[in-house]
C-alpha cells in the first residue's frame, strides 16, 4: 500500500485502518472502488463506512478533475485536436515501504523508481507530464506525435515492469523490499494548446475522457501489469500478446469499457487479406487522344499490329488515357500485359518484365519451385506447344531452380540473353494468334538498358502480330522508334482553364466551388491533370470549406489556414491528416513506387489488422491501387508525384532508418523472389548511408549483371559502388576495394567494346594500385589495358600492355594470372605476325597451366599455340594441340574456346587437302559459333566452306557464302577479318571484276591501321592465288613481296612457302621453263608432300607434268 492511502485515511480521520487497508493491498487508486461489503471485511464501523463513503466520493470527483484536465509545461501555438494515449503508473506497497525504510533510503528508492519511470517513458519518445508522489503521468502523443503512439506507450509500460525487476535486484542487495507497478493506458481523442496559467506556471491544458480512463484502469491492475483500453489495443493489438478480461464498469466513464493485460510483445503478425481497387476519376477531355487509339485498335484487330508512343510530363495523363482505352474497350475479348519500369530498377535488367511474369503466373510465397514451374507452364501453355524450351529460359528469367525438370543450357550468357529475349517476343506473338494483345509499357525514361533492347525488337515486329503496344514516357526520354510505319508519336498537352474547371466540377460531383477556391486551383495547377486532381481533393478534405446542397461554401476565411501553394504541400496535407496511416504511406514511400504487402508488412510498426486499416484509407483516399491476389498482394502509388511526396516529408534519419531497415528484409529475402535483385539492396543500404552493406551488394549486383550479359547495367552498379567508395576513408582497404571496382567496370566496358572508356578507368586504377604495391590487381589492370589496345589495333601499346602485366604476375607470384600475362604476349606478338616468338610464350603459359592444372588457360593457349603450330607448317602438333584445347574447353564448358579450337581444326584439314572432313568441321564450329552467338566469328568457318564450294566448282554456292561472311564482317567491323574475307570474295567468284574490287578494298585496309597478323597472312596468300588464275603474274609477285615484307623480321615456314611457290608459278606463268625454276617447283612440291600441304599441290603438279 502507498503512503498516500494512509495520509489520506488520517486526513479523513480514519488512520486507525491503515494497517487493514495495507493488510490486504488496497493502494490509492482502488479507494473510490470500495462499496459498503468491502468496507465490512476491512472492519469498518457504520460510521466509519459512511464516513469513509463520503470523503471517496470527494477523492473521486477530485481524481476525476486532475485526470480530465492534466497539465504539461510544454509551448504550443494554439488548440488543436489530435488523439492522444495516456499512461497512469502507480507504485504498489509505498506505504509499507515507508515504514520498513529509512526515510533517506527510501528518498533513494523513489527516485530509482521515478528514474526508471522516466527512462522507460523517454525511451519511447512518451513524456513525463506529472509526478505525484508514487504515481506518475506520461503522454504519448503530444507535444510530439508518432504514428505508433499506442505500440510505444504499452511497450514503456512492459519495460517499466522489467525495469521493476532489475531495480528490485539492485535494492535487494541492501533492502528487503520488492517494487512492483500497476499501469493503466488510454487512447482516444482529446483537445490539446489552449493556454491556462500566467507566466511561469503557464501551461497546455489535455482536456477528455482519455485521461481520466487511464487512471480507472492503473486502479484495476494487478501489481505488475499493463491493462488497456479498446482505442490502444486497436492500434497496437498485433505487436502484442493479451489475457481478454472482459468488460468492466468504471466509476466516471458512461459505458462499460472492454480491458485487456498486456502479456508480452507479439512473436509475429497475421497475413493482411486485400482490398480492391478503387475507380479512376472521371476523364476529362482527351477525346481525340482517345479517339486516335481506338482507331488504332481497330487496326489491330484487323491484324495490323500498331505501336502509340504516349510522352508528356509528369502527371499529365498518360496513364489515365491508356486506362480510358481499356475502359473503352472493356466489353471486348482480348488480353492486357502491363510492364512498370521504376526509377528504383533503371539498372536492373528486364526488371518490368519478370515483374509481370511473375504476377501473370500467380506465384505466390509460399510455392516451392515445382508449384511454380507448374504455375508457369500453365501460363505459357497459352502461347506456344513447345513448352519445356519456352519454361527453360523464363524459369532462368525468374530464378526458378528446375532441379533437372529441363535440359541444361549450352550457350553463353549471351546466347541466352538473346533466346531469352526471343523467346518474350514469341510469347506475346503466339497469344496474340489468338486474341488481339493490348500492352501497356509505362514510364520508359526508367526503363533499363535490356529492356529497352526487348523494346526495341517489339517494336519491330508488332506490325505481324495482333498487338497496341502503348508505351508512355516523360519528355526526358528520346525515344529511338520513331520513323515506322506502324509507330504513331502522341504527346499530351496540359488543360485549359475550361478543362480545368470541368475536372473540378466531376471531381466535386457537379457542386461548384468558391470563386476564390477555384481560382487558386486554377493558378496553382498550371493545367496538369494531377495537380487539379489532388489539390481539389485536398480543398473537399480541409475544414474552411463545407458541403451545402448546392455548392460548396466557405466556412472562414482560406486564407489564415493556408491553401497549398504546391501540389506537394496539398499531398502532405492530405497525408497528414490519414494520421497513423501516414506513416505507412512513408514506408511504401521508401520501398518504392510499387511495395509487397510482404515487405511493408515487415517493415510497418503496426499490427496487422491496423496495417490492413490503414491501407484501406489510402486506398479510398485515392493514394495507391491494390494489385495482386490476396496471396500476392502489392501496391502501387497511383501517380509517382504522390509517391515522391511522401518520401520527400520524412526527415533524412527516418529515411535512413527505413532505407536500412527494407535492405534487410531484402536480403533476407533474396534468392526467395524473382524481383528481388542485389541492386535493389544496394540502393536502399545507400540510402541507409550503410556505404558498406551497400558497396557488397553493388558489386553482387554488378557480378549478377556480368553473369546475364547485362554489361550495361554492371557498368552501372559498378560506378554505383565506386561513389561511396569516394566517401570512405582513405585506407589501404578502401583503395583495393577501388581498384577491384575499377577492374570490374573495365571489363564490362570491354565487352560491350567501350574501350576508351575502359582505359580512362584503368588509368585511375593503375596508379592507386602501384602506390600501394598491388601487384596482382596491376597485372589484371595491364593485361585489361593491352586488350583494350588489341581490339583498337594499337599494337605497340598492346605489348607494352601485356608486358607490364607479365612482370606484376611475377611480382605477386600468382601462377595463373602469370600464366594469363604470357598468354597475353603470345596473343601481342601473333597479332604483329610475330609467329615464332608468339609461340614461345605460348610455350610458357601452357607450362603454367599444365604445372597448376588450370584447364581453363589450357583452353585458350593450346588453340593459339596449334595456331602457331599450324603457321609453322607443323601440322601434326597443331592438331594436337587443338584436339586438347578442344578437350580443356569442354573440361571447363567454354563453348567459345571449343568453337574456336573446332574451327582451327579445319585449318590443318583444309590445308592437307582433305575437304569433306574439313566441311564437316568447319560447318560444326559455325554451329558452335551460332549456338553461344560469337558473331564475329562466324565469318571464319564461311569462309573456307566458301573456298572449299569454289575449288569444287561450286561458283554460285560459294560466292554466296563469301558475300554472307563478308556482310557480317561489315556488321561486327572489319578489324578482325575484313581483309580476310574480301580476299575469299575474290577467290570465290569468277567475275574478275567483281575480284579486283574486293582485292583493291582489301589491301586499302591493311595499308591503314595496323591490323591482326591473320588477315595480312590469309589475304596475301589468297590474292595471290586470285591472280594466278587470272593469270596476272605481275600481281602476283607484288602479293609475294608484301607477305615478304610483312614477315621481314620474323619469317616462318608457312609464309616461306607460300611466298616461293607464288613466285615460281609466277614465274611458270610468264613461260620460264628453266632448269633452276622447274628444281624449285620439283622442290615445293616434294616439300609440301613431306609436310601434307595437299592444299597446295595441283597448281604444282600441273606445272611439273607440263613442260
Amino acid at each position: 500500500m502507498s503512503d498516500r492511502v494512509t495520509r489520506w485515511l488520517e486526513e479523513v480521520g480514519l488512520g486507525e485502518h491503515a494497517e487493514s487497508f495495507a493488510v490486504n493491498d488496497i493502494d490509492f487508486g482502488l479507494l473510490t472502488q470500495l462499496n459498503t461489503e468491502d468496507l465490512k471485511e476491512l472492519g469498518l464501523s457504520v460510521g466509519h463506512r459512511r464516513r469513509f463513503l463520503d470523503a471517496a466520493a470527494k477523492l473521486d470527483k477530485t481524481a476525476s478533475e486532475d485526470a480530465g484536465i492534466s497539465s504539461m509545461s510544454a509551448p504550443h501555438g494554439g488548440a488543436e485536436r489530435r488523439q492522444l494515449t495516456v499512461m497512469f503508473c502507480d507504485l504498489v506497497g509505498s506505504t509499507e515501504l515507508s515504514q520498513r525504510l529509512d526515510p533517506e533510503d527510501l528518498r533513494e528508492v523513489n527516485r530509482a523508481y521515478q528514474d526508471a519511470c522516466k527512462a522507460a517513458i523517454e525511451r519511447y519518445d512518451g513524456y513525463v507530464a506529472r509526478y505525484m508522489g508514487d504515481g506518475a503521468l506520461a503522454y504519448f502523443g503530444f507535444p510530439q506525435a508518432h504514428e505508433d503512439d499506442a505500440e510505444r506507450a504499452v511497450h514503456a509500460g512492459l519495460d517499466l515492469v522489467q525495469a521493476m525487476n532489475r531495480l528490485n535486484a539492485d535494492i535487494s542487495k541492501e533492502q528487503s523490499v520488492e517494487l512492483q507497478v500497476r499501469i493503466g493506458i488510454a487512447t482516444g481523442p482529446v483537445v490539446v494548446g489552449d493556454l491556462i496559467g500566467e507566466g511561469a506556471s503557464q501551461e497546455s491544458a489535455v482536456v477528455g475522457e482519455t485521461p481520466n480512463l487511464a487512471a480507472r484502469l492503473q486502479a484495476l491492475a494487478a501489481p505488475n501489469t499493463v491493462l488497456i483500453d479498446p482505442g490502444a489495443h486497436t492500434l497496437a493489438a498485433g505487436h502484442f500478446e493479451y489475457e481478454d478480461l472482459g468488460t468492466h464498469e468504471l466509476k466516471g466513464i458512461a459505458e462499460p469499457v472492454h480491458a485487456w493485460r498486456v502479456a508480452a510483445p507479439a512473436a509475429a503478425e497475421s497475413r493482411f487479406e486485400a482490398s480492391h481497387m478503387t475507380g479512376f476519376t472521371p476523364l476529362v477531355g482527351r477525346e481525340h487522344e482517345v479517339g486516335l487509339l481506338l482507331d488504332r485498335w481497330e487496326q489491330v484487330k484487323e491484324g495490323d499490329g500498331q505501336v502509340v508512343l504516349l510522352s508528356g510530363e509528369a502527371g499529365i495523363g498518360k496513364s489515365r488515357l491508356a486506362e480510358a482505352l481499356h475502359e473503352r474497350i472493356a466489353s471486348e475479348e482480348f488480353i492486357r500485359m502491363r510492364y512498370q519500369c521504376s526509377a528504383y530498377q533503371t539498372n536492373s535488367a528486364l526488371h518490368p518484365v519478370i515483374a509481370q511474369l511473375t504476377k501473370a503466373a500467380q506465384f505466390d510465397e509460399r510455392d516451392s519451385p515445382d508449384v511454380k514451374l507448374d504455375k508457369l507452364e500453365s501460363l505459357l501453355e497459352q502461347s506456344t506447344q513447345d513448352i519445356d524450351a519456352l519454361a527453360s529460359l523464363i524459369a532462368s528469367l525468374l530464378s526458378i531452380p528446375v532441379e533437372g525438370r529441363y535440359a541444361p543450357f549450352e550457350m553463353t550468357p549471351e546466347m541466352q540473353k538473346k533466346k531469352t529475349l526471343e523467346a518474350l517476343i514469341g510469347q506475346i506473338e503466339g497469344l496474340s494468334q489468338h486474341r488481339p494483345v493490348l500492352l501497356f509499357f509505362e514510364d520508359v525514361h526508367w526503363a533499363d538498358p535490356t529492356t529497352l533492347e526487348l523494346l526495341t525488337t517489339m517494336v519491330d515486329k508488332a506490325q505481324g502480330a495482333r498487338a497496341l503496344l502503348l508505351i508512355t514516357f516523360r519528355p526526358e526520354f528520346t525515344s529511338p522508334w520513331t520513323g515506322h510505319t506502324h509507330v504513331t508519336a502522341l504527346t499530351l498537352n496540359r488543360f485549359s482553364r475550361s478543362q480545368v474547371t470541368t475536372m473540378m466540377e466531376r471531381l466535386t460531383g457537379g457542386k461548384p466551388l468558391p470563386v476564390e477556391v477555384r481560382d487558386q486551383i486554377v493558378k496553382q495547377t498550371d493545367g496538369v491533370p494531377l495537380f487539379v486532381e489532388e489539390l481539389t481533393k485536398a480543398v473537399l478534405e480541409s475544414e474552411f470549406i463545407t458541403e451545402q446542397e448546392r455548392a460548396y461554401v466557405l466556412t472562414e476565411s482560406p486564407e489564415p489556414l493556408a491553401l497549398p501553394l504546391t501540389l506537394h504541400d496539398s499531398l502532405m496535407s492530405r497525408l497528414d491528416r490519414l494520421g497513423p496511416v501516414k506513416e505507412i504511406a512513408q514506408i511504401g514511400a521508401v520501398i518504392g513506387r510499387e511495395f509487397e504487402h510482404k515487405i511493408l508488412a515487415a517493415a510497418a510498426p503496426v499490427p496487422e489488422h491496423a496495417l490492413r486499416d490503414a491501407m484501406s484509407q489510402l486506398i479510398d483516399a485515392g493514394l495507391v491501387f491494390a494489385r495482386g491476389t490476396t496471396q500476392g498482394m502489392g501496391y502501387k502509388f497511383k501517380h509517382a508525384l504522390v509517391r515522391d511526396a511522401a518520401y520527400d516529408s520524412l526527415l533524412k534519419r527516418k529515411r535512413q532508418e527505413l532505407h536500412g531497415h527494407i535492405a534487410k528484409l531484402l536480403e533476407d529475402d533474396l534468392g526467395q523472389n524473382a524481383e528481388t535483385a542485389p541492386e535493389f539492396i544496394a540502393y536502399h543500404y545507400t540510402k541507409a548511408q550503410d556505404h558498406k552493406r551497400a558497396i557488397d551488394f553493388w558489386e553482387l549486383a554488378g557480378k549478377h549483371a556480368t553473369a546475364r550479359a547485362a554489361s550495361l547495367e554492371a557498368i552501372n552498379h559498378f560506378s554505383e559502388g565506386l561513389k561511396l567508395l569516394n566517401n570512405w576513408p582513405d585506407t589501404v582497404n578502401r583503395q583495393r576495394r577501388e581498384v577491384a571496382f575499377q577492374i570490374n567496370m573495365a571489363k564490362s566496358m570491354y565487352d560491350v567494346e567501350r574501350l576508351e572508356d575502359a582505359l580512362e578507368i584503368l588509368g585511375w586504377a593503375e596508379p592507386t594500385a602501384a602506390e600501394n604495391g598491388f601487384n596482382l590487381e596491376r597485372s589484371t589492370i595491364h593485361h585489361l589495358c593491352g586488350a583494350c589496345h588489341d581490339l583498337l589495333g594499337n599494337n605497340d601499346e598492346c605489348m607494352k600492355q601485356y608486358k607490364l602485366s607479365l612482370r606484376h604476375a611475377r611480382a605477386a607470384r600468382v601462377a595463373d594470372q602469370e600464366a594469363r600475362a604470357l598468354g597475353g604476349l603470345g596473343d601481342a606478338f601473333y597479332v604483329r605476325g610475330r609467329v615464332i616468338t608468339a609461340h614461345e610464350y605460348y610455350d610458357q603459359c601452357i607450362e603454367i597451366g599444365r604445372r597448376i592444372d588450370d584447364a581453363s588457360i589450357l583452353a585458350k593457349y593450346l588453340q593459339m599455340r596449334g595456331v602457331t603450330w599450324f603457321f609453322q607448317n607443323a601440322l601434326s602438333d597443331a592438331s594436337a594441340d587443338l584436339l586438347a584445347s578442344a578437350e580443356a574447353a569442354k573440361k571447363v564448358t567454354n563453348r567459345r574456346a571449343e568453337m574456336q579450337a573446332t574451327h582451327c581444326q579445319g585449318y590443318v584439314l583444309y590445308e592437307r587437302g582433305a575437304f569433306v572432313e574439313a566441311v564437316k568441321i568447319f560447318e560444326r564450329a559455325l554451329d558452335l559459333a551460332r549456338r553461344i552467338e560469337t558473331r564475329r566469328y562466324e565469318p571464319v568457318s564461311l569462309l573456307f566452306l566458301a573456298e572449299i564450294a569454289a575449288l569444287a566448282g561450286r561458283w554460285s554456292e560459294a560466292s554466296e557464302l563469301a558475300k554472307e561472311a563478308l556482310a557480317i564482317c561489315r556488321e561486327t567491323g572489319m578489324l578482325f577479318l575484313g581483309p580476310r574475307a574480301l580476299a575469299k570474295v575474290a577467290l570465290c567468284t569468277d567475275d574478275r571484276k567483281v575480284a579486283e574490287t574486293a582485292l583493291r578494298e582489301g589491301k586499302d585496309l591493311l595499308q591503314g591501321k595496323e591490323g591482326i597478323c591473320h588477315n595480312y597472312l590469309w589475304f596475301y596468300r589468297d590474292a595471290q592465288e586470285v591472280c594466278l588464275r587470272f593469270r596476272e603474274w605481275d600481281s602476283v609477285d607484288r602479293y609475294a613481296d608484301a607477305l615478304e615484307d610483312y614477315t621481314r623480321p620474323e619469317p616462318f615456314a608457312w609464309t616461306e612457302f607460300v611466298i616461293s611457290r607464288g613466285r615460281a608459278l609466277a614465274e611458270y606463268g610468264r613461260g620460264n621453263r628453266e632448269t633452276i625454276l622447274m628444281e624449285e617447283i620439283r622442290r615445293l612440291h616434294d616439300e609440301a608432300n613431306r609436310i601434307g600441304l595437299g592444299r597446295a599441290l595441283p597448281r604444282l603438279e600441273e606445272a611439273l607434268s607440263v613442260r
